[in-house]
Parts: structure tokens; C-alpha cells; sequence
């Protein structure tokens, strides 16, 4: 409580002890008589202070000391305003702690806390300086008492081979989940299209094996364009179950994946494309014009775009097709009219859907298709989201991305028996013709 100044003002003392109109009580009414001594010597002097209590009627023989009905009043709503608060918390700290003791047991028998207490006590990591770093995080990994030691992800090497054990030992279960688009709309936030979506609240599943196959049917799409081990392919895309299976497919083809945001700033997609001189672009309709309109500022290296919008259809490809290759500056109106001159890049385009279509799943089983993948070799170049300047590009190879994974498997060990049950939520891209044959279906059986 704050000291109050003015007659009859009631502040808080030191240790406990009541300020009255300037006099001293402690918590009983007691007036505390101040008594000062002081000694001195040759070198130095000092003085120090001390209470003894007086009772209020031993203080009536000075009525300077003696203490008002004010004061008592004071005191007294104090004193009670102190018996109150603890009052009123004692009901809530009973309250609480009989919370506590009455969901004790139903806690042990949900939670069954016992079963991971051996786990947890036991030594997680075996330090050994002289080690690689990938040995160190296998010895963790082996020490737990559990099914992540036999983990078939701590046998892989490289990512396509993380895949084909992944098929073999997920096979038909649900691998990655999608919702239907209802209706959508594009925004421009801070001069940046947003697309926004109304999704169906229901999921559909895609299996690992529908996932697989549509990945290995999409690689061998882009080994049909010449397309082959270590040459480099970008998406530059929003990410959707289209953007996984592409990236997958590239994987697979022993291509190296370049990822942009489809976020980036002018400047951010120009500095990506220089910098990687990639030929083959993964990409959008929407981000399609949008390279378009930048074609001028970076290399004409590029050779093919692939657009992995659902349904798109023939003529706008071609439509896009010609705004690639049209001279800058030039318009479709007055294309006709020019006279005969230096022509535009020769980029083609085509659909994720035509790629599918004309693949063969099993062609990476074949000796035509294997690919010879190894450890060092880079997987991806992955560009930052450019919030601190120029996007920066890393890269990272296979041995990179299997080191994370058993990283992740060695802090997720003590439920990783749970770990089938957890499957990838998709976002929205109608994939449904991936499991259901049709004329027009670019996946159908079999895969």
C-alpha cells in the first residue's frame, strides 16, 4: 500500500510496520518509539536507530504520542483489508490443489506418463569427437529402446531412395491429403497478387503408391524433354500437392530442384534466375505472366515453362507461349505489320498434365531409366524468402536432407511407433483425377 500524504494519511512502514500522521505501529497498535544513538571516535562517527514498542496507554502521558480515533481507524480498516485478501485467496489455492489431486489419476491412466519414463532416462547421444557428424546422430538414434533403430530411413542414402522404401513400407496407406477448390479469387496485398480460396471442409487422400507412381510418370515426362541428371529445373510456384509431386519427379530424374518464393519482389525473382541460369521453370499461369512481363531483365537461357495449373487448356498455353516469345516491346497487334527481323526467344511450354501423361511409371526400374544418385550430390538449391535483401540460394545435397531426417527421427523416438498415423495435409489442388481414370485423366492406370 502507498503512503498518503496529509493529516490522517496511513503509509507502509519498513518491515511490516504501520506509518500514521508520521508515528510508527506495528501490525498491533503499538506506537514505536524511535531512539537514536550515535558514538564518535577519532577516525569516524556513527549513529544507528532503534524501536521498542509502546502500548497506547502507556502513551497518554504525551499527547503527542498518542495516537487519534483517525488513526486507530486507519489502522484498523488496514489490518482488515490484509485479513480479507488472504481470506479471499485461501477458497481459490484449496479449489486449485483439489483440482489437482481429483485429475492425478485419470492423468496416469490417459497419459500413461510410466511408459516413456525409461525412455527419457536414457542416454540419448554417444559423443565421440573423432566422429563424422552423421555417425553421431546414427548413435543417438540406435540408443533408444525403440523402433526408430530399425527405421528403414537410417538404411537410405539419397531421397529417391528414402521414396522407394517409403512405398514399400507404406504402400496403399494414406500419404497426403487434399480439398477441393469451391471458388477462388486473386488480390493485390502491399502490390503482391494474393489468391485466395474457398475450400471444401471434406479431405481426400492420395496413397503412397498414387503418389509415387504420379512422381516417377512426371520425372520420366522431363527425361522425354532431355531433361537429365544434374541439370537444373525450378519451381516457382505456391505450394500445393502439384508442387510436391514436380519436386519429387525432379528428384527422381536426378535433377537438382531450385525453389523460388512465389512471393519474391521483382528484383528477388530476376537475382534467382541469373544466378542459377536455369532453362526449365515450373510454374503458375498467374506467375507465368509475371515472368513475362520480367522477361527482358534476366538471361535468355530460359528453354521450357511448364505450367502445373489443373486444366489448363491448350490455347492459353498458347497464348503464353507467344507473349514469351515475342520481342520486347512488341505487341500482338503490331506483330503482324513489322517487318522481318531478329526473332524472340524460342521458349516452349507445356502442362505438368501433358508430362504425366506421356511418362512411364516404371521407367526408372528399367536399365534405360536408372539414374546413378549419390550421397554428395546436390538435391536442391533452396532460395531464402528475400526479407533481408537478395534472396540467397543454398544448397543442399542428399546427404544433407537424409541428416535432417534422422536428426528429426532421433528427437521423435520415443512415439515414433505413432509415426505411420501421421500423414501430410495437402492444400488445395483438384487432384481427385489422379486415382480416377478417364478420357482426359493424365494419371490412369496403371501407374
Amino acid at each position: 500500500m502507498g503512503a498518503q500524504n496529509g493529516n490522517g494519511g496511513v503509509g507502509k512502514g519498513i518491515s511490516g510496520r504501520l506509518l500514521i500522521n508520521g508515528k510508527l505501529f506495528n501490525e498491533s497498535g503499538q506506537y514505536l518509539k524511535v531512539t537514536q544513538t550515535s558514538s564518535k571516535t577519532s577516525s569516524s562517527s556513527s549513529s544507528s536507530s532503534s524501536f521498542s514498542a509502546i502500548s497506547p496507554k502507556s502513551c497518554s502521558s504525551s499527547s503527542k504520542s498518542t495516537p487519534s480515533p483517525s488513526d486507530l481507524l486507519s489502522l484498523s480498516i488496514t489490518t482488515l483489508r490484509h485479513l480479507l485478501l488472504r481470506t479471499a485467496l485461501l477458497p481459490l489455492i484449496l479449489l486449485v490443489l483439489l483440482y489437482d489431486i481429483l485429475t492425478l489419476p485419470i492423468y496416469f491412466l490417459v497419459q500413461q506418463p510410466w511408459k516413456k519414463w525409461p525412455r527419457i532416462s536414457q542416454p540419448r547421444s554417444i559423443r565421440e569427437p573423432q566422429s563424422k557428424a552423421n555417425e553421431i546422430v546414427c548413435g543417438s538414434v540406435k540408443t533408444a529402446p525403440s523402433k526408430a533403430s530399425d527405421h528403414f530411413l537410417l538404411q537410405c542414402r539419397t531421397i529417391d531412395e528414402a521414396l522407394d522404401r517409403a512405398l514399400e513400407h507404406r504402400g496403399e496407406e494414406p500419404c497426403l491429403g487434399y480439398r477441393h477448390t469451391l471458388s477462388s479469387y486473386t488480390e493485390l496485398v502491399e502490390g503482391k497478387p494474393i489468391t485466395k480460396k474457398a475450400l471444401t471442409p471434406e479431405y481426400e487422400w492420395l496413397t503412397y503408391g498414387d503418389f509415387y507412381r504420379a512422381l516417377c510418370r512426371f520425372g520420366h515426362g522431363l527425361a522425354q524433354l532431355g531433361i537429365g541428371q544434374g541439370e537444373k529445373v525450378m519451381i516457382f510456384a505456391e505450394t500445393c500437392p502439384h508442387w510436391l509431386v514436380a519436386g519429387q519427379g525432379i528428384i527422381k530424374n536426378g535433377s537438382v530442384l531450385v525453389t523460388l518464393y512465389s512471393t519474391l519482389g521483382d528484383a528477388g525473382i530476376v537475382h534467382g534466375l541469373n544466378e542459377t541460369e536455369v532453362q526449365y521453370i515450373i510454374t503458375s499461369k498467374i506467375l507465368a505472366e509475371k515472368l513475362v512481363r520480367l522477361k527482358g531483365q534476366f538471361a535468355r537461357r530460359l528453354k521450357r515453362v511448364i505450367i502445373l495449373d489443373e486444366g489448363i487448356k491448350e490455347e492459353q498455353l498458347k497464348e503464353l507461349q507467344e507473349a514469351f516469345r515475342r520481342k520486347e516491346g512488341e505487341t500482338a497487334e503490331n506483330k503482324e505489320n513489322e517487318e522481318e527481323g531478329e526473332e524472340g526467344e524460342e521458349i516452349e511450354l507445356s502442362s505438368m498434365e501433358e508430362l504425366i501423361d506421356s511418362g512411364d511409371p516404371d521407367y526408372y526400374k528399367s536399365a534405360e531409366g536408372k539414374v546413378n544418385i549419390r550421397p554428395q550430390d546436390v538435391a536442391i538449391i533452396m532460395y531464402t524468402s528475400g526479407s533481408g535483401g537478395v534472396p540467397k540460394g543454398v544448397m543442399i545435397t542428399h546427404h544433407n536432407v537424409l541428416i535432417g531426417m534422422w536428426s528429426i527421427l532421433s528427437l521423435v523416438w520415443f512415439f515414433v511407433d505413432e509415426l505411420p498415423t501421421h500423414t501430410y495435409i495437402g492444400k488445395d489442388k483438384d487432384i481427385s483425377k489422379w486415382k480416377r481414370p478417364s478420357k482426359t485423366n493424365p494419371f490412369p492406370p496403371p501407374y
